[in-house]
């Protein structure tokens, strides 16, 4: 925490099935005594994109999914707004930034839409880009791809819009 200037930390060790160590050091915050426990949220951005597509590749390594399956064979209702990209979009397009829809962080920052809502939504957005023409940084698809690995493994999930997930 001192190297990092950091005002508190959650630590997990795991070894193979095991949890060795699940504890919070410190505050959330400087100035006040709201102490990290093991479930705090930590805004770590876009690293969390690793883990969604780490879990990806573990789901498709056991047969779940794979890379050219159709998005809406696990989001039986993500749309996008040009009926073709709609039809084709795979959980490829979604994790390699080619679904045709620029940022449009303005959908999820701050929002009161649940993440299933902010899904549904995005289908009301005019691609920026033709389909699979062009890379565009996409919040919104990494979380419908974190989305896709809950249904895909059989828990339930919640992401992040930076794309990290959390499945119970």
């Amino acid at each position: 925490m001192r190297a990092w200037n950091a005002p508190g930390v959650a630590v997990a060790i795991v070894r193979e099935d095991r949890v060795l160590l699940l504890k919070g050091y410190g505050v959330k915050e400087r100035g006040t005594n709201d102490r990290v426990t093991p479930r705090t949220v930590f805004a770590i951005g876009s690293t969390t994109k690793a883990f969604t597509t780490a879990a990806m590749a573990m789901l498709i390594d056991d047969g779940k999914m794979t890379w050219d399956d159709p998005v809406r064979k696990h989001i039986e209702f993500f749309r996008l707004s040009d009926p073709l990209a709609s039809e084709q979009v795979t959980l490829r397009d979604l994790a390699s930034h080619r679904t045709g829809l620029s940022r449009n962080d303005n959908l999820w920052y701050g929002s009161p839409w649940s993440q299933e809502e902010i899904l549904r939504r995005i289908g009301y957005v005019q691609l920026s880009k033709p389909f699979r023409a062009a890379w565009q940084y996409q919040n919104i698809m990494f979380s419908a791809a974190g989305f896709a690995v809950g249904r895909a493994s059989g828990g339930s999930c919640r992401t992040s819009f930076s794309g990290g997930f959390w499945i119970r």
